[in-house]
């Protein structure tokens, strides 16, 4: 390296014995003699011709044992460049010569200088303008471009600074901001002698080329000092109480009153409260035009605006909308005069209700004996249809809506299942009749006068419904693929009346495709999985038969779904009432649905194209108050929109009707929530002292499973997960409060549903739910609280706030459930829990391939761990010994092939172990939950610097560099074997989660992210760009030998780029989630999908064939291609399992070309692992019998050694070379015999 600033050129030498020899005495570097006053490390050393190898140089007396490795220097006064040198060593009588790079014999005479000016760019424009002064003093700092630094300066009074005497080479600037300073924008104005070049985030330039005795004087960086943002906002929120709009003496403040600051482009830029007196402020505000908007608390309504003629004490919020006009704030300026009224309407003194009773002689007169009916639903309407508050009947079938002020209304009674309503305003008493339409429910409407009581609204109803039953059966509970299953759905009216238009819906679900079905009566369409049944009779029965087959490759693709209510933030399937709060993304509801004070999708992106649908609501939509952003409106009934008081920013407003269907939304999702609830539990419960405490291992899936009662007695949940895992949390029973504390730990909200299987009734009070809500049966009551996640429910009323987390976590299909409900009857059904019937049945576990028309594979158990160990990392050494890692931290070695396996690493406390990577030295470097660990034998282990991190990926470059991708701290690098790591994030996202890497032949580095979609590097990792993809959460990566790469997107299949990342196209890989993926040595290329087995390619993706192991869990896949002994070939495959189990592919016949076969022309393979130490292995492919020499030389032509000399048979051979006894260096190897003459090179690094 030359050092411009003390004229001096060193070059550095590691040396290390490789144990097979003896101990090294002294060695020489044969410099030239233009080479005068040479100094080194360590001493002693010497100049001069050494008597024992006869060569002239540089000598150091100084021993290296074996197994040892020692670090040399020489320097040398002048700048010189590099060219190769020869090399004597000395190792007890062992002389041996070879080439080193070193000093050429010439100097480099001919040097340049680079620099120019730091100014202060005081109109912030990115160019130089005419008296824009220099700044004095700035710190500039010279790097070559592989980040060493070269040289410091500082820039003098004018700003100008220059680092002189430069050798061409490939250089880069960094300037460092004074206190005050940002930079300019880069590259402005065309004229790249007046712009700035520093990057605003980094200060660094892009790499710049110097020619040998160039001046480059046109590298300048551009600063200025923002405005400081001075400026204030704010004042008071007031209680009203004469509704004057003006403040006067006496009313006082209103407290934790939310106030939201906008910009005048309706962005959010910051939230207070209001404190103890009323009063808000909105400090440290750079001058612009601003809005506020001021959220009225339960109760309150806002005063008239701009009352009194004096803007200090008046209210500014519009009544309608709580916002204020655009404001204009000057810098420095304080504005203590946007203030807001609020004041509470008198509370109506009337009431309206009465009873429910069952009128068992349906004569429409309550007589006496005829008791009430509970829990009946009791709507609240105003006349122009707008719900407005619901209610259920009391014990004594009773219900009322109180504090009503004077007004039109009327009452809507939801008949139970298995009830119709009594005939209308029979007798002649008011206060005894049934005043519910037998049609729809609905009283006429009525007229409340102020402080009236009308408790004449009654409802008779009575008992009078088929009772429909489903009974579903399969002829086997276990398939294999391509199997025949027999499904018999039978459907009994077990009365009391007969019924009519009977329909019973079954959906086949992916992975059986219908053969034949057979009906008792009526008819089925395979089609919509309608089973239209016709008549039943009381006691009657009619049967359904389905004939499938299991299609293991639909089965595969299936991933876990919400179905309809996927791109949803809000999905109920009947009525919902908000008083006021909001929901973040898209909107769907398929029955009435009240808003006021309301939001939908504030944190969708602004559309542009066709706009989405964001509200969606199948019946009536009654919107007083509010905003909609990111779409259009949709409702299928009537609404009161469009309005001034509602903002539809971004779409327009129609109506439209079964924009989405929600009845066939029912069936899904309650079948979906049945599925879910049928999962086998994995994961620890405990329950103390009112602390739920859910606690689990699995890296993949964590389900648990808790009563109604436990939930609703905690007043604290804990979920404690690894880092990424999924949870799944099945809810039973039913009538849940809840409410308190609910920590999640360890993994990502979106990964988090909580599963209502059984409840019908919930209620969420004063809780922040961190996670999705699946409960398709159960009204949500969300009194108060926030949830991050999606809900979906079958009704909701409250106040409960919904922020925009989407669920993506990976739920594997182990099982195909198909349930048969009933969808159309002219009859109630008084029983309604048994009008849906499932069946289970699970795919049995196989070694072996196949499923649809894929191929085969057979598998050999040839290891199993203890429980728990979870097999996340296999990896080889150039000995052929398998390693293998867990996430209990447990290291096992396997030295047979994998016939046998022992712990190696007792001592180390690493947590959980995620990947594996063996350096060409043998040093082993483990990714765990605690840092990077490393072994220089695979017995001894210590940790290296980078600890207390997350590591959850590890790849290793050429030069023997080290790069860490992070849980949530981004990328690390080391360039010393992990002594000293440094953060290497410049362009990846701040916190990203890196899941995994992968490193192409020409040194190019991939990340993938969990979050923050791909990144690439192409400079080792001192810069980092994203890439385009279409997916922004990633967990699996690998290159083959063209430098294409693949990345396996989370719930998205696996992409290809075969341009460095410029494009990406989606494979046609049958599955969404791959956990493990990889190619061996002839570029065929390997995905686990973890409940699906293992998957093979030999076509870069295009056809992908199923080798086996299907609901085997296979964590991860792992090709030996250093086996030994009866292991040996160019791959042996394996693939470990989440219970400890490992499998070797045995039979290699499959589509991607595992058996053997003649190669249709010459090929001389690269060598694997390259670099490569003391062995590697080399394919030779030959399509014909024939005379061959697989030959090695050094660098300089010497034949080292003949792997093959003599008769090759047609095919693909594996041939090992093992350099135990050679020293570090670049070799050549040649394929060279009849109409045959190849040469490549590889690189030994010891």
């Amino acid at each position: 390296m030359y050092n411009n600033i003390n004229n001096t050129t060193t070059f550095t030498y590691q040396v290390t014995g490789d144990g097979s020899g003896k101990d090294l005495s002294h060695w020489v570097l044969g410099i030239c003699s233009s080479h005068v006053n040479p100094t080194g490390t360590p001493n002693p050393n010497s100049l001069g011709t050494d008597p024992t190898t006869g060569l002239y140089g540089f000598k150091w007396d100084v021993a290296v044992n074996i197994n040892q490795s020692k670090t040399f220097t020489i320097t040398l006064p002048g700048n010189w460049g590099v060219e190769p040198l020869t090399v004597a060593v000395k190792a007890g009588l062992i002389i041996d010569f070879g080439t080193v790079d070193g000093p050429a014999c010439t100097p480099n005479t001919s040097t340049g200088s680079l620099g120019d000016k730091v100014w202060n760019d005081t109109d912030n424009d990115g160019v130089q303008d005419a008296g824009e002064a220099g700044i004095a003093n700035v710190t500039v700092k010279l790097y070559d471009c592989n980040n060493n630094l070269i040289s410091t300066t500082t820039t003098n009074a004018s700003g100008n600074y220059l680092f002189s005497n430069l050798a061409a080479g490939d250089y880069k600037v960094k300037f460092e901001l004074p206190s005050g300073y940002v930079f300019s924008p880069k590259d402005q104005g065309g004229n790249d002698a007046t712009d700035s070049d520093a990057d605003l985030t980094t200060g660094y330039t892009t790499c710049i080329t110097l020619a040998s005795g160039q001046n480059n004087l046109t590298v300048d960086a551009g600063m200025y000092q923002p405005p400081v943002n001075n400026a204030s906002l704010g004042d008071k929120v007031w209680n009203d109480t004469d509704n004057d709009g003006v403040q006067d003496a006496g009313e006082a403040g209103i407290a934790n009153v939310t106030v939201q600051l906008y910009d005048c482009n309706n962005n959010l830029i910051a939230t207070t409260t209001t404190n103890a007196s009323g009063n808000y402020l909105f400090s440290n505000l750079a001058a612009g035009d601003y809005t506020v908007k001021f959220v009225p608390q339960l109760g309150y309504t806002i005063s008239p605006k701009d009352q009194g003629g004096n803007d200090a004490t008046d209210s500014d919020a519009d009544p309608s909308t709580g916002k204020t006009t655009c404001i204009t704030l000057a810098s420095g300026e304080n504005n203590m005069t946007v203030d807001a009224g609020m004041y509470q309407p008198p509370v109506g003194t009337s009431s309206l209700g009465d009873k429910v009773w069952e009128d068992t002689d349906q004569d429409g007169v309550q007589d006496p004996g005829e008791s009430g009916i509970p829990g009946v639903t009791v709507q609240l309407y105003d006349c122009n249809n707008a719900l407005l508050a619901f209610t259920t009947t009391d014990a004594s079938g009773n219900y009322s809506f109180a504090n009503l002020t004077a007004g039109d209304y009327y009452v809507k009674f939801i008949a139970p299942s298995g009830y119709a309503f009594s005939p209308k305003d029979q007798g002649s008493d008011d206060a005894a009749d049934s005043d519910a339409d037998p049609s729809t429910g609905k009283t006429a409407c009525v007229t409340l006068g102020s402080n009236e009581t009308n408790n004449t609204l009654d409802g008779g109803l009575y008992e009078s419904g088929a009772d429909l039953q489903v009974v579903k059966t399969a002829d086997k509970t276990n398939f294999d693929c391509g199997d025949q299953v027999v499904y018999t759905i039978t459907i009994t009216n077990n009365g009391s009346a007969n019924a009519g238009s009977v329909e019973v819906t079954d959906v086949l679900p992916t992975g059986l495709v219908h053969q034949s079905n057979s009906a008792s009566q009526g008819s089925y369409n395979n089609t919509t999985g309608v089973w239209t049944v016709g008549s039943l009779a009381d006691g009657a029965s009619a049967t359904l038969t389905i004939t499938v087959t299991v299609d293991c490759n639909l089965f595969n693709t299936t991933a876990f779904d919400l179905g309809p209510a996927a791109d949803f933030n809000f999905f109920v399937l009947e009525d919902a009432v908000h008083p006021s709060s909001d929901t973040q993304g898209k909107y769907a509801a398929g029955g009435n649905v009240t808003m006021s004070g309301y939001s939908v999708g504030d944190q969708l992106p602004v559309p542009s194209g066709t706009i989405p649908d964001v509200l969606i609501v199948g019946g009536n939509l009654t919107f007083t108050t509010g905003d909609v952003f990111g779409g259009n409106v949709v409702y299928g009934g009537s609404s009161n929109l469009p309005t001034n008081s509602v903002g539809v920013l971004h779409g327009t407003v129609r109506q439209e009707s079964n924009v989405i269907d929600f009845a066939a939304a029912k069936i899904y999702l309650e079948n979906l929530s049945t599925t879910l609830g049928a999962y086998t539990t994995n994961g620890n419960t405990t329950y103390e002292w009112g602390t739920l405490a859910l606690n689990g291992t699995d890296p993949y899936l964590n389900v648990f499973s808790i009563p109604a009662s436990q939930l609703n007695g905690s007043h604290t949940v804990e979920v404690n997960v690894p880092n990424g895992a999924v949870v799944l949390v099945n809810i039973t029973g039913n009538n849940i409060v809840w409410d308190g504390g609910l920590f999640v730990n360890g993994t990502a909200i979106g990964n988090v549903l909580y599963n209502f299987v059984d409840a019908t009734a919930i209620q969420i009070q004063g809780i922040d739910v961190r996670g999705s809500i699946l409960a398709p049966r159960a009204h949500v009551n969300f009194v108060t609280g926030v949830q991050n996640g999606q809900l979906i429910a079958k009704s909701f009323s409250g106040q409960g706030q919904l922020n925009l987390a989407p669920f993506h976590g990976d739920i594997p299909n182990i099982s195909i459930i198909n349930q048969a409900s009933v969808t159309g009857s002219d009859k109630s059904d008084p029983v309604s829990g048994n009008n849906s019937s499932s069946v289970t049945i699970t795919r049995n576990t196989q070694t072996g391939g196949g499923g649809g028309t894929g191929g085969t594979g057979n598998w050999q158990l040839v290891g199993s761990l203890p429980a728990a160990q979870i097999i996340m990392a296999m990896d080889t050494d150039t000995q052929g010994n398998i390693y293998i890692a867990a996430i209990t931290g447990y290291i096992y070695k396997s030295t047979d092939g994998g016939a046998t396996w022992a712990r190696v690493n007792p001592l180390m406390k690493s947590g959980a172990i995620w990947a594996m990577e063996i350096h060409p030295n043998g040093t082993i470097y483990v990714a765990s939950q605690s840092g990077v660990w490393m072994s220089p034998d695979g017995n001894t282990w210590s940790q290296t610097a980078l600890e207390n991190i997350d590591v959850r990926s590890i790849v290793i470059d050429n030069s023997g560099n080290l790069y860490a991708g992070t849980w949530a701290n981004g990328m690390f690098k080391s360039t010393n074997g992990g002594t000293t790591w440094n953060a290497a994030n410049n362009g990846i996202a701040s916190g990203s989660v890196v899941t995994s890497m992968t490193r192409t032949p020409s040194e190019n580095i991939f990340t993938g992210t969990f979050g923050n979609g791909l990144y690439n590097t192409t400079d080792y990792a001192a810069t980092w760009n994203q890439v385009p993809t279409a997916n922004n959460y990633y967990w699996a990566m690998t290159s083959n030998s063209s430098g294409d790469v693949f990345a396996a997107a989370y719930g998205e299949g696996i992409y290809r780029s075969t341009d460095n990342g410029g494009t990406w196209v989606r494979t046609n890989f049958p599955g969404q989630h791959i956990y493990s993926l990889l190619t061996d040595a002839d570029d065929n290329l390997y995905a686990a999908s973890y409940a699906y087995g293992v998957y093979v390619s030999s076509d870069n993706g295009a056809t992908w064939n199923n080798i086996g192991l299907s609901n085997q869990s296979v964590s991860t896949v792992f090709i030996n291609t250093n086996a030994q002994g009866d292991y040996s070939g160019s791959r042996v495959v394996f693939a470990a399992t989440k219970d400890g189990k490992i499998y070797k592919l045995i039979d290699g016949t499959t589509s991607a070309g595992f058996e053997e076969s003649v190669p249709a022309q010459y090929e001389l393979g690269q060598n694997y692992p390259n670099p490569f130490n003391p062995s590697t292995r080399i394919n030779v492919s030959v399509p014909k019998d024939g005379m061959y020499e697989v030959s090695v030389f050094s660098i300089t032509g010497e034949l080292v050694t003949k792997l093959v000399e003599g008769q090759l048979n047609a095919g693909v051979h594996s041939l090992n070379f093992n350099a135990s006894n050679l020293p570090s260096g670049i070799y050549i190897y040649r394929l060279s015999g009849e109409n045959v003459n190849i040469t490549k090179k590889m690189t030994l690094m010891k």
